[in-house]
Protein backbone atom coordinates (compact mmCIF):
# COMPACT_ATOMS: atom_id res chain seq x y z
CA UNK A 1 0.00 0.00 0.00
CA UNK A 2 0.99 3.74 -0.86
CA UNK A 3 -0.89 4.90 2.59
CA UNK A 4 -2.54 4.26 5.52
CA UNK A 5 -5.27 1.38 5.57
CA UNK A 6 -8.29 1.52 7.55
CA UNK A 7 -11.55 -0.79 8.38
CA UNK A 8 -14.27 1.80 8.41
CA UNK A 9 -12.86 4.24 11.02
CA UNK A 10 -10.13 1.97 12.30
CA UNK A 11 -6.65 2.44 11.23
CA UNK A 12 -5.33 -0.97 10.67
CA UNK A 13 -1.93 -0.46 9.10
CA UNK A 14 0.32 3.35 8.79
CA UNK A 15 4.03 3.03 6.54
CA UNK A 16 6.45 4.27 7.95
CA UNK A 17 8.67 6.64 7.16
CA UNK A 18 11.70 7.36 7.70
CA UNK A 19 14.32 10.08 7.13
CA UNK A 20 16.00 12.87 9.23
CA UNK A 21 20.16 13.21 9.99
CA UNK A 22 20.75 9.59 11.02
CA UNK A 23 18.86 8.28 7.71
CA UNK A 24 21.78 10.84 5.91
CA UNK A 25 24.52 8.48 6.39
CA UNK A 26 22.71 5.09 7.19
CA UNK A 27 19.65 5.03 4.75
CA UNK A 28 20.22 1.50 4.15
CA UNK A 29 19.89 0.29 8.23
CA UNK A 30 16.70 2.26 7.97
CA UNK A 31 15.61 0.36 4.88
CA UNK A 32 16.59 -3.17 6.19
CA UNK A 33 15.07 -2.53 9.94
CA UNK A 34 11.68 -2.15 8.40
CA UNK A 35 11.66 1.38 6.90
CA UNK A 36 9.15 1.30 3.96
CA UNK A 37 10.02 4.72 2.52
CA UNK A 38 13.28 5.87 3.49
CA UNK A 39 14.27 9.43 2.59
CA UNK A 40 17.93 10.72 2.31
CA UNK A 41 18.98 13.95 1.57
CA UNK A 42 16.75 17.08 2.60
CA UNK A 43 13.48 15.25 1.50
CA UNK A 44 11.69 18.19 1.97
CA UNK A 45 9.34 17.81 -1.40
CA UNK A 46 9.33 14.18 -1.53
CA UNK A 47 8.02 14.15 1.88
CA UNK A 48 4.71 15.93 0.79
CA UNK A 49 4.11 13.58 -2.06
CA UNK A 50 5.00 10.48 -0.13
CA UNK A 51 1.92 11.43 2.31
CA UNK A 52 -0.26 12.39 -0.96
CA UNK A 53 -0.11 8.32 -2.18
CA UNK A 54 2.37 9.41 -5.18
CA UNK A 55 4.97 6.65 -4.48
CA UNK A 56 5.64 3.46 -4.02
CA UNK A 57 8.08 2.12 -0.48
CA UNK A 58 11.47 2.35 -1.65
CA UNK A 59 14.49 4.35 -0.70
CA UNK A 60 14.55 8.04 -2.77
CA UNK A 61 16.59 10.95 -3.05
CA UNK A 62 14.43 14.60 -3.17
CA UNK A 63 14.50 15.11 -7.09
CA UNK A 64 13.56 18.73 -6.67
CA UNK A 65 15.37 21.78 -5.92
CA UNK A 66 15.39 22.96 -1.99
CA UNK A 67 14.57 26.55 -2.94
CA UNK A 68 11.14 25.51 -3.99
CA UNK A 69 10.10 24.65 -0.73
CA UNK A 70 6.67 26.48 -0.13
CA UNK A 71 5.90 28.92 2.45
CA UNK A 72 5.55 27.13 6.02
CA UNK A 73 1.79 26.69 6.95
CA UNK A 74 2.00 28.81 10.49
CA UNK A 75 -1.17 29.29 11.42
CA UNK A 76 -2.66 25.70 11.24
CA UNK A 77 0.94 24.36 13.12
CA UNK A 78 0.39 27.26 15.28
CA UNK A 79 -3.02 26.22 15.69
CA UNK A 80 -2.88 22.79 16.22
CA UNK A 81 0.00 22.51 18.95
CA UNK A 82 -1.83 25.27 20.67
CA UNK A 83 -4.70 23.42 20.87
CA UNK A 84 -2.93 19.78 22.01
CA UNK A 85 -1.09 20.80 25.07
CA UNK A 86 0.28 23.48 27.49
CA UNK A 87 3.83 22.24 26.56
CA UNK A 88 3.25 22.75 22.93
CA UNK A 89 1.81 26.14 23.35
CA UNK A 90 5.75 26.91 23.08
CA UNK A 91 5.87 27.10 19.32
CA UNK A 92 2.95 30.31 19.03
CA UNK A 93 3.79 31.69 22.12
CA UNK A 94 8.08 31.89 21.40
CA UNK A 95 9.48 35.13 21.26
CA UNK A 96 12.40 33.44 18.90
CA UNK A 97 10.95 32.03 15.20
CA UNK A 98 12.57 30.46 13.12
CA UNK A 99 13.01 30.63 9.11
CA UNK A 100 15.49 29.53 6.16
CA UNK A 101 16.50 31.54 4.05
CA UNK A 102 18.81 28.89 2.28
CA UNK A 103 18.98 25.24 2.36
CA UNK A 104 21.84 23.16 2.29
CA UNK A 105 26.01 23.06 3.17
CA UNK A 106 29.20 22.70 1.10
CA UNK A 107 31.36 21.74 3.55
CA UNK A 108 32.11 18.58 4.60
CA UNK A 109 33.14 18.98 8.85
CA UNK A 110 33.70 15.37 9.68
CA UNK A 111 31.41 15.64 13.28
CA UNK A 112 28.11 16.49 11.22
CA UNK A 113 25.58 14.96 9.41
CA UNK A 114 24.82 17.98 7.25
CA UNK A 115 28.15 17.12 4.96
CA UNK A 116 26.40 13.82 4.16
CA UNK A 117 24.47 16.00 1.90
CA UNK A 118 27.04 16.05 -0.74
CA UNK A 119 27.61 12.71 -1.01
CA UNK A 120 23.85 11.66 -1.22
CA UNK A 121 23.24 14.84 -4.03
CA UNK A 122 26.46 13.09 -5.97
CA UNK A 123 25.34 9.63 -5.42
CA UNK A 124 21.25 9.76 -6.35
CA UNK A 125 21.91 11.79 -9.85
CA UNK A 126 24.91 9.78 -10.36
CA UNK A 127 23.24 6.97 -12.95
CA UNK A 128 20.27 8.91 -13.89
CA UNK A 129 22.46 11.39 -16.44
CA UNK A 130 20.87 14.60 -14.62
CA UNK A 131 22.58 17.39 -13.58
CA UNK A 132 21.86 17.66 -9.60
CA UNK A 133 20.91 21.07 -8.68
CA UNK A 134 23.37 23.16 -6.06
CA UNK A 135 23.84 21.75 -2.95
CA UNK A 136 23.53 25.27 -1.76
CA UNK A 137 20.20 26.94 -2.22
CA UNK A 138 18.45 30.58 -1.50
CA UNK A 139 15.08 30.46 -1.27
CA UNK A 140 12.98 32.65 -2.70
CA UNK A 141 12.90 36.35 -1.20
CA UNK A 142 8.99 36.96 -1.43
CA UNK A 143 8.38 33.75 -0.34
CA UNK A 144 10.93 34.77 3.25
CA UNK A 145 9.33 38.18 3.42
CA UNK A 146 5.86 36.91 3.26
CA UNK A 147 7.05 34.20 6.20
CA UNK A 148 7.67 36.94 7.93
CA UNK A 149 4.47 39.06 7.34
CA UNK A 150 2.96 35.99 8.77
CA UNK A 151 4.91 35.95 12.27
CA UNK A 152 3.92 39.10 12.66
CA UNK A 153 0.38 38.32 11.93
CA UNK A 154 0.33 35.45 14.55
CA UNK A 155 2.04 37.40 16.75
CA UNK A 156 -1.36 39.44 16.93
CA UNK A 157 -3.64 36.82 17.37
CA UNK A 158 -1.73 34.78 20.02
CA UNK A 159 -0.45 38.24 22.18
CA UNK A 160 2.97 37.61 21.71
CA UNK A 161 6.18 40.03 20.58
CA UNK A 162 8.79 37.85 18.63
CA UNK A 163 12.09 39.71 18.92
CA UNK A 164 14.62 38.04 16.72
CA UNK A 165 14.12 35.50 13.77
CA UNK A 166 16.68 32.75 13.81
CA UNK A 167 17.50 31.93 10.37
CA UNK A 168 18.21 28.31 10.26
CA UNK A 169 20.10 28.43 7.32
CA UNK A 170 23.66 25.93 7.56
CA UNK A 171 25.70 28.94 6.20
CA UNK A 172 24.14 32.40 6.51
CA UNK A 173 25.48 34.77 4.32
CA UNK A 174 26.48 32.38 1.34
CA UNK A 175 24.66 34.83 -1.24
CA UNK A 176 25.36 38.44 0.12
CA UNK A 177 23.65 39.59 -3.18
CA UNK A 178 20.18 38.04 -2.03
CA UNK A 179 21.17 39.58 1.02
CA UNK A 180 20.94 42.91 0.22
CA UNK A 181 18.03 42.55 -2.28
CA UNK A 182 16.24 41.63 1.32
CA UNK A 183 17.18 43.42 3.57
CA UNK A 184 15.06 47.10 2.89
CA UNK A 185 12.19 44.23 2.42
CA UNK A 186 12.69 42.62 5.83
CA UNK A 187 12.96 45.84 7.11
CA UNK A 188 10.13 47.66 5.99
CA UNK A 189 7.62 44.94 6.24
CA UNK A 190 8.84 42.77 8.98
CA UNK A 191 11.35 44.65 11.14
CA UNK A 192 12.54 41.55 13.29
CA UNK A 193 15.93 40.97 13.83
CA UNK A 194 17.94 37.98 12.11
CA UNK A 195 20.33 35.83 14.11
CA UNK A 196 22.65 34.20 11.82
CA UNK A 197 25.10 31.32 11.38
CA UNK A 198 28.51 32.36 9.87
CA UNK A 199 31.72 30.42 9.42
CA UNK A 200 34.64 32.35 10.11
CA UNK A 201 35.87 33.02 6.64
CA UNK A 202 33.23 34.73 5.99
CA UNK A 203 33.52 37.39 8.19
CA UNK A 204 37.30 38.13 8.38
CA UNK A 205 39.07 40.31 6.22
CA UNK A 206 37.95 43.07 3.58
CA UNK A 207 34.85 40.92 2.52
CA UNK A 208 33.94 39.69 5.88
CA UNK A 209 33.77 43.34 6.95
CA UNK A 210 31.41 44.57 4.22
CA UNK A 211 29.40 41.52 5.02
CA UNK A 212 29.17 42.30 8.66
CA UNK A 213 28.84 46.50 7.76
CA UNK A 214 25.66 45.54 5.75
CA UNK A 215 23.68 43.18 7.80
CA UNK A 216 24.70 45.51 11.17
CA UNK A 217 23.08 48.51 9.03
CA UNK A 218 19.74 49.64 10.90
CA UNK A 219 19.63 46.66 12.66
CA UNK A 220 18.95 43.66 10.02
CA UNK A 221 21.36 41.13 12.46
CA UNK A 222 20.58 40.89 16.21
CA UNK A 223 23.52 38.49 17.02
CA UNK A 224 25.81 36.25 15.21
CA UNK A 225 27.10 32.19 15.63
CA UNK A 226 30.59 31.40 15.13
CA UNK A 227 31.90 27.68 14.69
CA UNK A 228 35.97 27.27 15.81
CA UNK A 229 35.29 23.92 17.65
CA UNK A 230 39.08 23.79 18.09
CA UNK A 231 42.19 26.21 18.58
CA UNK A 232 44.65 23.73 17.17
CA UNK A 233 44.43 24.41 13.12
CA UNK A 234 46.13 21.05 12.73
CA UNK A 235 42.95 18.97 14.75
CA UNK A 236 40.95 21.30 13.20
CA UNK A 237 42.36 20.31 9.21
CA UNK A 238 43.30 16.66 9.96
CA UNK A 239 40.30 15.96 12.34
CA UNK A 240 37.32 18.04 11.63
CA UNK A 241 38.25 19.01 8.06
CA UNK A 242 38.26 22.75 8.92
CA UNK A 243 40.96 24.97 7.34
CA UNK A 244 40.35 28.19 8.65
CA UNK A 245 43.58 29.45 10.38
CA UNK A 246 43.76 31.13 13.65
CA UNK A 247 44.48 34.56 12.17
CA UNK A 248 41.21 34.07 10.35
CA UNK A 249 39.30 33.53 13.21
CA UNK A 250 40.73 36.29 15.06
CA UNK A 251 39.91 38.63 12.07
CA UNK A 252 36.66 37.56 11.91
CA UNK A 253 35.82 38.37 15.58
CA UNK A 254 37.17 41.57 15.35
CA UNK A 255 35.02 42.54 12.30
CA UNK A 256 32.09 41.23 14.25
CA UNK A 257 33.33 43.59 17.56
CA UNK A 258 34.17 46.46 15.89
CA UNK A 259 30.45 46.35 14.53
CA UNK A 260 29.11 45.90 17.89
CA UNK A 261 27.37 42.36 17.46
CA UNK A 262 26.97 40.04 20.18
CA UNK A 263 29.13 36.90 19.09
CA UNK A 264 28.54 33.23 20.23
CA UNK A 265 31.43 31.29 19.31
CA UNK A 266 30.83 27.47 19.42
CA UNK A 267 33.68 24.47 20.80
CA UNK A 268 33.64 21.18 20.85
CA UNK A 269 35.17 19.85 24.15
CA UNK A 270 36.51 16.16 24.40
CA UNK A 271 37.47 15.56 21.11
CA UNK A 272 39.28 11.89 20.29
CA UNK A 273 42.53 13.54 20.28
CA UNK A 274 44.31 10.51 22.16
CA UNK A 275 46.28 8.17 20.21
CA UNK A 276 44.06 5.07 19.12
CA UNK A 277 44.66 2.62 21.64
CA UNK A 278 44.04 0.07 18.51
CA UNK A 279 44.99 0.04 14.91
CA UNK A 280 42.79 1.83 13.06
CA UNK A 281 41.54 -0.21 9.58
CA UNK A 282 41.42 2.23 6.86
CA UNK A 283 38.51 0.96 5.54
CA UNK A 284 36.56 1.87 8.89
CA UNK A 285 37.80 5.11 9.04
CA UNK A 286 40.71 7.59 6.80
CA UNK A 287 41.03 10.06 9.28
CA UNK A 288 43.91 10.57 11.38
CA UNK A 289 46.28 12.77 13.51
CA UNK A 290 48.94 11.47 11.54
CA UNK A 291 49.71 14.68 8.62
CA UNK A 292 51.21 13.73 5.18
CA UNK A 293 54.55 14.23 6.82
CA UNK A 294 54.91 11.31 9.19
CA UNK A 295 54.50 14.19 12.26
CA UNK A 296 51.54 12.84 14.54
CA UNK A 297 49.60 15.44 16.54
CA UNK A 298 47.94 13.47 19.78
CA UNK A 299 47.43 14.78 23.49
CA UNK A 300 48.02 12.52 26.27
CA UNK A 301 46.33 14.90 28.06
CA UNK A 302 42.92 15.86 26.07
CA UNK A 303 41.92 18.73 28.34
CA UNK A 304 44.96 20.96 26.56
CA UNK A 305 43.17 20.48 23.25
CA UNK A 306 40.49 22.08 24.70
CA UNK A 307 42.16 25.25 26.20
CA UNK A 308 43.55 25.45 22.75
CA UNK A 309 40.14 27.28 21.95
CA UNK A 310 39.59 28.91 25.02
CA UNK A 311 42.99 30.51 24.74
CA UNK A 312 42.64 31.88 21.08
CA UNK A 313 39.12 33.39 22.10
CA UNK A 314 40.79 35.18 25.25
CA UNK A 315 43.53 36.45 22.86
CA UNK A 316 40.34 38.16 20.67
CA UNK A 317 38.54 41.41 21.55
CA UNK A 318 35.95 39.39 23.30
CA UNK A 319 33.17 41.12 25.09
CA UNK A 320 30.40 41.13 28.09
CA UNK A 321 28.07 40.35 25.82
CA UNK A 322 29.29 37.31 24.10
CA UNK A 323 29.36 34.13 24.97
CA UNK A 324 31.60 30.85 24.51
CA UNK A 325 29.44 28.51 23.67
CA UNK A 326 30.41 24.64 24.03
CA UNK A 327 29.42 20.84 23.90
CA UNK A 328 30.71 18.20 24.96
CA UNK A 329 31.60 15.82 21.96
CA UNK A 330 29.05 12.68 21.46
CA UNK A 331 30.20 10.55 18.14
CA UNK A 332 26.98 10.92 15.76
CA UNK A 333 26.51 7.95 13.93
CA UNK A 334 27.90 6.95 10.27
CA UNK A 335 29.71 10.48 10.62
CA UNK A 336 33.57 10.52 9.38
CA UNK A 337 34.28 11.62 12.91
CA UNK A 338 32.12 9.45 14.44
CA UNK A 339 33.22 6.59 12.54
CA UNK A 340 37.37 7.17 13.54
CA UNK A 341 36.22 6.86 17.33
CA UNK A 342 34.69 3.33 16.99
CA UNK A 343 37.49 2.57 14.93
CA UNK A 344 40.08 3.91 17.52
CA UNK A 345 38.56 2.23 19.72
CA UNK A 346 37.12 5.25 22.09
CA UNK A 347 33.27 3.90 21.64
CA UNK A 348 31.18 1.44 20.83
CA UNK A 349 29.71 0.91 17.77
CA UNK A 350 26.13 1.17 18.82
CA UNK A 351 26.08 4.78 19.11
CA UNK A 352 22.43 5.11 17.00
CA UNK A 353 20.83 3.74 19.97
CA UNK A 354 21.97 6.81 22.02
CA UNK A 355 19.70 10.12 21.66
CA UNK A 356 22.27 12.49 20.08
CA UNK A 357 21.12 15.27 21.83
CA UNK A 358 23.98 18.30 23.53
CA UNK A 359 24.47 16.06 27.06
CA UNK A 360 26.12 17.06 30.00
CA UNK A 361 28.42 13.87 29.37
CA UNK A 362 31.13 12.58 26.97
CA UNK A 363 29.91 10.00 24.20
CA UNK A 364 33.37 8.48 24.66
CA UNK A 365 34.29 5.87 26.49
CA UNK A 366 38.17 6.49 26.42
CA UNK A 367 37.30 9.83 29.06
CA UNK A 368 36.97 8.75 32.28
CA UNK A 369 37.81 9.76 36.10
CA UNK A 370 39.26 12.82 37.04
CA UNK A 371 39.51 13.76 32.99
CA UNK A 372 36.31 13.28 32.56
CA UNK A 373 35.20 15.16 35.83
CA UNK A 374 37.10 18.48 34.21
CA UNK A 375 36.22 18.10 31.00
CA UNK A 376 32.67 18.15 32.39
CA UNK A 377 33.77 21.17 34.50
CA UNK A 378 35.43 23.27 31.71
CA UNK A 379 32.07 22.66 29.79
CA UNK A 380 29.98 24.59 32.54
CA UNK A 381 32.43 27.09 33.49
CA UNK A 382 34.19 27.97 29.76
CA UNK A 383 32.35 31.03 29.69
CA UNK A 384 33.14 32.72 32.47
CA UNK A 385 36.89 32.54 31.68
CA UNK A 386 36.48 33.39 28.09
CA UNK A 387 36.04 37.18 29.20
CA UNK A 388 39.65 37.58 30.62
CA UNK A 389 42.50 37.96 28.51
CA UNK A 390 44.41 34.76 31.01
CA UNK A 391 41.00 33.25 30.83
CA UNK A 392 43.16 29.82 29.77
CA UNK A 393 45.72 30.17 32.48
CA UNK A 394 42.87 30.77 35.04
CA UNK A 395 41.37 27.76 33.76
CA UNK A 396 44.19 25.42 34.24
CA UNK A 397 44.17 26.83 37.55
CA UNK A 398 40.84 25.37 38.06
CA UNK A 399 41.08 22.21 36.89
CA UNK A 400 44.00 21.22 37.83
CA UNK A 401 43.84 22.86 41.63
CA UNK A 402 40.62 20.54 42.32
CA UNK A 403 39.48 17.30 42.44
CA UNK A 404 35.73 18.02 43.01
CA UNK A 405 34.10 20.37 41.44
CA UNK A 406 31.11 21.40 42.69
CA UNK A 407 29.54 24.87 42.53
CA UNK A 408 30.89 25.37 45.92
CA UNK A 409 34.68 24.27 44.53
CA UNK A 410 33.82 27.17 41.80
CA UNK A 411 32.82 30.27 43.96
CA UNK A 412 35.85 29.23 46.72
CA UNK A 413 38.20 30.12 42.93
CA UNK A 414 36.26 32.99 42.26
CA UNK A 415 36.63 34.43 45.51
CA UNK A 416 40.12 33.18 46.07
CA UNK A 417 41.81 33.95 42.89
CA UNK A 418 40.17 37.04 41.97
CA UNK A 419 43.25 39.03 42.37
CA UNK A 420 44.47 37.65 39.64
CA UNK A 421 41.51 38.33 36.98
CA UNK A 422 42.76 39.91 33.43
CA UNK A 423 39.25 40.90 32.10
CA UNK A 424 39.03 42.76 28.63
CA UNK A 425 38.51 46.24 29.39
CA UNK A 426 35.87 46.83 27.22
CA UNK A 427 32.66 48.36 28.89
CA UNK A 428 29.30 47.14 27.26
CA UNK A 429 26.16 49.07 25.53
CA UNK A 430 23.93 45.82 25.92
CA UNK A 431 22.24 44.57 28.76
CA UNK A 432 19.44 45.96 31.43
CA UNK A 433 21.88 46.87 33.95
CA UNK A 434 25.30 47.03 31.91
CA UNK A 435 28.39 47.26 33.94
CA UNK A 436 27.09 47.44 37.63
CA UNK A 437 29.33 47.71 40.84
CA UNK A 438 30.16 45.84 43.77
CA UNK A 439 28.19 47.72 46.28
CA UNK A 440 24.86 47.12 44.22
CA UNK A 441 25.25 43.25 43.96
CA UNK A 442 26.07 42.91 47.27
CA UNK A 443 23.25 44.57 48.77
CA UNK A 444 20.85 42.41 46.34
CA UNK A 445 22.10 39.26 47.71
CA UNK A 446 22.33 40.33 51.07
CA UNK A 447 18.41 41.70 50.31
CA UNK A 448 17.11 38.36 48.29
CA UNK A 449 18.90 35.62 50.49
CA UNK A 450 17.32 35.12 54.01
CA UNK A 451 19.31 33.89 57.01
CA UNK A 452 17.39 30.22 56.27
CA UNK A 453 19.27 30.16 52.61
CA UNK A 454 23.27 31.01 54.65
CA UNK A 455 25.14 28.54 52.64
CA UNK A 456 23.47 29.71 49.30
CA UNK A 457 23.86 33.58 49.90
CA UNK A 458 27.84 32.36 51.22
CA UNK A 459 28.00 31.25 47.27
CA UNK A 460 26.65 33.97 45.68
CA UNK A 461 28.80 36.42 47.83
CA UNK A 462 32.08 34.83 46.70
CA UNK A 463 30.58 34.50 43.35
CA UNK A 464 30.82 38.61 43.37
CA UNK A 465 33.70 38.81 40.52
CA UNK A 466 31.49 36.05 38.54
CA UNK A 467 28.40 38.18 38.27
CA UNK A 468 30.73 41.11 38.09
CA UNK A 469 33.01 39.97 35.06
CA UNK A 470 29.73 39.13 33.10
CA UNK A 471 26.62 40.58 30.63
CA UNK A 472 24.19 42.05 33.56
CA UNK A 473 25.43 40.27 36.18
CA UNK A 474 22.96 41.36 38.18
CA UNK A 475 20.14 40.26 36.43
CA UNK A 476 22.18 37.15 36.31
CA UNK A 477 21.88 37.09 39.39
CA UNK A 478 18.52 37.34 39.78
CA UNK A 479 17.50 34.58 37.52
CA UNK A 480 20.11 32.47 40.15
CA UNK A 481 17.84 33.54 42.57
CA UNK A 482 14.68 32.12 41.07
CA UNK A 483 15.94 28.88 39.82
CA UNK A 484 17.34 28.25 43.42
CA UNK A 485 14.08 29.14 45.08
CA UNK A 486 12.36 27.18 42.55
CA UNK A 487 14.79 23.76 43.55
CA UNK A 488 14.24 24.81 47.32
CA UNK A 489 10.38 24.21 46.73
CA UNK A 490 11.34 21.32 44.96
CA UNK A 491 13.48 19.98 47.13
CA UNK A 492 16.10 19.67 44.73
CA UNK A 493 19.76 20.93 45.34
CA UNK A 494 21.23 23.93 43.25
CA UNK A 495 24.42 23.32 41.49
CA UNK A 496 27.07 24.00 39.18
CA UNK A 497 25.36 22.74 36.27
CA UNK A 498 22.55 24.67 37.41
CA UNK A 499 24.58 27.55 37.36
CA UNK A 500 25.76 26.89 34.05
CA UNK A 501 22.32 26.66 32.44
CA UNK A 502 20.64 29.86 33.86
CA UNK A 503 23.74 31.67 32.70
CA UNK A 504 23.50 29.80 29.51
CA UNK A 505 19.42 30.86 28.70
CA UNK A 506 20.56 34.22 30.07
CA UNK A 507 23.22 35.24 27.21
CA UNK A 508 20.69 33.71 24.57
CA UNK A 509 17.91 36.14 26.54
CA UNK A 510 20.61 38.88 24.84
CA UNK A 511 21.08 37.76 21.76
CA UNK A 512 17.37 37.44 21.02
CA UNK A 513 16.29 40.47 22.26
CA UNK A 514 14.87 39.09 24.96
CA UNK A 515 16.34 40.52 27.98
CA UNK A 516 14.30 40.95 31.17
CA UNK A 517 14.00 41.09 34.98
CA UNK A 518 12.79 38.70 37.21
CA UNK A 519 9.23 39.63 38.34
CA UNK A 520 10.44 38.36 41.79
CA UNK A 521 13.11 40.80 42.21
CA UNK A 522 10.95 43.75 40.20
CA UNK A 523 10.69 46.57 43.00
CA UNK A 524 14.84 46.15 43.71
CA UNK A 525 15.63 45.89 39.66
CA UNK A 526 13.36 48.25 37.81
CA UNK A 527 14.68 51.61 39.58
CA UNK A 528 17.82 50.23 37.93
CA UNK A 529 17.08 50.00 34.55
CA UNK A 530 19.11 51.46 31.83
CA UNK A 531 18.64 49.38 28.63
CA UNK A 532 20.47 51.27 25.68
CA UNK A 533 19.04 49.36 23.32
CA UNK A 534 15.43 49.21 24.64
CA UNK A 535 14.23 45.89 24.22
CA UNK A 536 11.03 44.51 24.58
CA UNK A 537 11.17 44.08 28.19
CA UNK A 538 9.01 41.22 29.83
CA UNK A 539 9.25 40.58 33.78
CA UNK A 540 8.87 36.82 34.90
Amino acid sequence: ANGPVYEGNQLVYAPIIIGGHYNNYNFKDSWERGGEYVVRGKGINIFRDILLGLYSPGIYHDPMPYANIPRMDREKFYKDTFEFSDETKKYALSRIKSILTALGCSYSCTYCYVSSLIDNLREAYSEVGVRPPSIIQDRLLETVVQEGEEILALDHIYGVKTTAVFDQADISLNNMKWWDQLKNQWLDRVGIPFYIQARPAMLAGKKGKERIEMISDKGLVAGISMAIESGNPKIRKLLLDRHENNDTILDAIHNVKDSNIPLRTQSIIGLPVLRPSQVVNPIQSKLSLIDKDGEEFYYDDPIQESLTCLELVCTSNFGKEDYYWNALYSPFPGTPLGDYAVAAGFADDDTDAHAYQFTTDSGLTCFTGITLKRQIAFSQTSNFFAHFKNGKDLMVLFLYGNNEFQLSNFAAFVETRAEFFKPHERPTQFGIIPNIDRNMLLKFIEDVYSDTDKIIKSINIKLADYYMTLLDGLVLAAKIAVKYYEYKEQEKEFTLADLYRVERIHYYDNSYNMAYIPERFENFLRPLIHDSRAPAMRTG
